[in-house]
């Protein structure tokens, strides 16, 4: 069985695919460690990433540089997807041939697919279930700014950016709520495990 993880940024995602990946003993690929790994050691991501912004994006060791750049495509719906067209297909790539192998393999254990951008990529047509981690716009804009420190100007335009959290929840299987304890994040998601334990038999 193949189960993604979307919601909106600063949802709790990460958590949530930690807590299920322990529950169910599950692999997982995570599609924002996948992205800063390509900026990082990806060497033709970087050239490309530099003939599309310029020069600026790349600091003087021939790193990306994640501020630089994040300004640039966050105050630019097409300079966006600029970024996302380099880096989408690698990634889609990279976690498909984990689902092929998972599927070819006859295994009976669970693949979690850490993805934001899920639906907006039309990447739900490959998976068996998603679960979607949402909260309220508010406890999202307070982590962004006071958690990660972003700028609130690009807190609210990489939210802006990302399908309506209602539509996410009207398309997905499971929905898990995080605007409150970390207790109560966790009772919702053993519930989860539970159920999709059963359903992987």
């Amino acid at each position: 069985m193949v189960v993604a993880i979307t919601g909106g940024i600063a949802s709790g995602k990460t958590t949530v695919t930690k807590q299920l990946a322990a529950g169910l003993a599950a692999r997982v690929f995570d599609a924002d460690a996948e992205a800063r790994r390509l900026v990082d050691d990806d060497a033709d991501v970087r050239r490309e990433l530099e003939r599309v912004f310029g020069p600026s994006v790349v600091g003087p060791g021939g790193q990306v540089d994640r501020p630089a750049l994040r300004k640039i495509v966050f105050h630019d719906d097409d300079q966006r997807r600029g970024l996302e067209r380099i880096l989408h297909p690698r990634i889609r790539t990279a976690w498909r041939a984990l689902v092929e192998e998972n599927l070819h393999s006859g295994s009976t254990s669970v693949l979690l697919v850490d993805i934001p951008l899920l639906y907006e990529t039309g990447a739900e047509v490959l998976l068996d279930r998603v679960v979607v981690v949402g909260c309220r716009f508010e406890t999202q804009l307070r982590r962004l700014t006071e958690i990660r420190r972003l700028d609130e100007t690009v807190a609210r335009k990489i939210i802006a950016s990302q399908l309506p959290l209602a539509e996410k929840i009207s398309r997905c299987q499971h929905l898990i709520w995080n605007d409150s304890t970390p207790s109560a994040l966790e009772a919702q998601v053993n519930l989860l495990v539970a159920h999709l334990r059963l359903s992987a038999r």
